[in-house]
C-alpha cells in the first residue's frame, strides 16, 4: 500500500447529515441524555421546567422525612 499524501494527511472524512426526524417526547429524552443544558436555549424551557419538577418533589421528601423524628417512637 502506498504511503498517504501530505495533502490528505490531516483531512477528516466528511459527516453525514442526520435526517431522523424525532417526536417532541424522543427529542426531549434524547437533551436529557446529554450532560450539558443550555438554560438560554428556548428548546430545552420543558426540559429545565421538568428538571425543577423533580427537584422539588426530591426536596420536599427529603424535608419531610428529615423532620421525621426516628428516635420517638421507641
Amino acid at each position: 500500500m502506498p504511503p498517504v499524501k501530505s495533502e490528505n494527511l490531516f483531512k477528516k472524512p466528511k459527516v453525514h447529515k442526520n435526517r431522523n426526524t424525532y417526536t417532541p417526547q424522543q427529542e426531549q429524552e434524547i437533551l436529557l441524555k446529554q450532560l450539558y443544558i443550555d438554560v438560554n436555549d428556548p428548546r430545552n424551557q420543558r426540559i429545565i421546567k421538568l428538571l425543577r419538577e423533580t427537584r422539588n418533589e426530591f426536596l420536599r421528601k427529603l424535608l419531610a422525612d428529615d423532620a421525621k423524628n426516628l428516635l420517638s417512637a421507641q
